[in-house]
């Protein structure tokens, strides 16, 4: 398959083809293989064995010329549920584990003050549940509700994604209940530990990094993934690979023939971790041996927050270090009035023919009344300024009550790289901005 066939791959479109008929049930009994498993090796070929058979179950659903015969690209929606935390494709849920576990009592009709519900509404006390190391409310619900469940459910992979959008889009706690409580109770035992675990921990603790994860479907996948954060990105671009094709080594800003592209997300390069500055002196004599007249510069490092910038035109978009998005709190419009920074950065904040770029950089509270910097070590929040349970840290009562001087800290953005500017990739001169 070439470049150009994978841009016509559709991952939750192709996915759906199996997903819309594979029950839930068995990818749970995955689940419970790999969670069991003590042995790496075999969580891989667990994984791995389970992937080529839903590869091999596409292949044989589609025909044989098909364009788009790219089976493992359409593992997306169980890629979606074996690492929910990176599922960016919907908003949180909204849902905690004490949240979750009120709901429970509520849906099966267990008296308040009973054991039952004692034990779910205070899985973290071991007077109630038992609780052992590692046991969370996942497992205090399978336990507890395994005589309350139904012995099996007909819930498919896609049923379960339909269900997990209706509860991220539900926008109150009323709503949430509304759709949880008939459909929690048309799960097993064994669905509902599962469930619990993807929506209120977004964790599923199987023992299997990320990496690992990704390297069973695919092994361009990481590299893909370090630079577009972005799951059903790497499920569409691995569809135009082949397993067979040697990976060589890239920069990181073209992985696989990957660029970090506008308006997506990336995971930012990080630097090497030394011990001493012995160890950064070695490496330096290292690199610079044998050239005339270097130098070693040395820049500070600021103690904020690692921030992607994305600009086209008078849009912004800011992302972590983990691919989550902030926008709506630096603001998205460069000629609007609301967000913490974009409509000042808009104003003389970047040269007249820059019409797009990506930065990266760090973020951290800036008070204008000191002209000082307020670092991360603080406990301020400038995702959230003025609401951080840090604030008293630099603020008297009396200046906490006044609203002008709260104003005075707004977020700063020092940038040290330029990853993307007017349709160039690389990393360019700062003086270009």
């Amino acid at each position: 398959m070439t470049e150009s066939t994978s841009c016509q791959f559709i991952p939750s479109v192709e996915g759906a083809r199996i997903a819309s008929e594979f029950p839930f049930y068995i990818l749970c009994k995955l689940f419970e293989r790999l969670s069991c498993s003590q042995v790496m090796k075999k969580k891989k070929e667990a994984l791995s064995a389970f992937i080529r058979n839903w590869v091999i179950r596409y292949e044989n659903q589609i025909e044989k010329n098909s364009a788009i015969a790219a089976g493992v690209g359409s593992f997306y929606p169980v890629l979606r549920l074996l690492l929910p935390s990176y599922d960016y494709s919907r908003p949180a849920y909204g849902i905690g584990q004490s949240t979750m576990a009120r709901i429970c009592v509520k849906a099966f009709g267990l008296a308040p003050k009973g054991l039952s519900a004692r034990t779910l509404l205070h899985f973290n006390n071991p007077k109630f549940s038992g609780k052992q190391d590692g046991r969370d409310l996942a497992d205090c619900v399978f336990s507890v509700l395994a005589d309350y469940c139904e012995a099996e459910s007909d819930l498919t992979i896609s049923g379960l994604h339909e269900q997990l959008d209706k509860i991220a889009y539900a926008s109150k706690q009323e709503e949430k209940l509304e759709i949880l409580t008939p459909f929690i109770r048309s799960l097993s035992a064994l669905e509902l530990k599962w469930f619990v675990r993807i929506v209120s921990l977004r964790e599923l603790h199987l023992g299997l990094s990320t990496k690992t994860v990704l390297t069973c479907v695919h092994p361009a996948a990481p590299s893909i993934w370090n630079v577009t954060q972005d799951l059903c990105t790497v499920c569409q671009r691995i569809a135009g690979i082949e397993r067979t094709q040697p990976m060589e080594a890239k920069s990181s800003l073209s992985i696989a023939g990957h660029h970090v592209t506008l308006n997506a997300a990336y995971r930012p390069m990080l630097c090497m971790r030394a011990n001493s500055a012995l160890e950064v002196c070695i490496a330096y004599e290292k690199v610079f041996s044998g050239i005339a007249d270097y130098c070693l510069c040395l820049e500070a490092k600021y103690d904020g927050e690692r921030v992607q910038l994305h600009k086209s035109g008078d849009k912004y978009r800011y992302w972590s270090r983990s691919g989550r998005e902030w926008s709506y709190s630096y603001g998205t419009e460069g000629n609007g009035t609301t967000g913490t920074l974009t409509p000042r950065l808009h104003v003389g904040g970047f040269s007249s023919d820059v019409s797009e770029c990506v930065l990266d950089g760090e973020m951290f509270g800036f008070d204008t009344y000191t002209d000082t910097f307020i670092t991360k070590a603080t406990g301020f929040d400038v995702k959230r300024p003025y609401a951080s349970g840090g604030s008293d840290l630099f603020f008297s009562k009396a200046e906490l009550d006044n609203t002008a001087r709260k104003a005075a800290i707004v977020p700063c953005y020092i940038v040290f790289d330029i990853l993307h500017l007017n349709g160039e990739v690389g990393t360019l001169s700062k003086a270009a901005l």
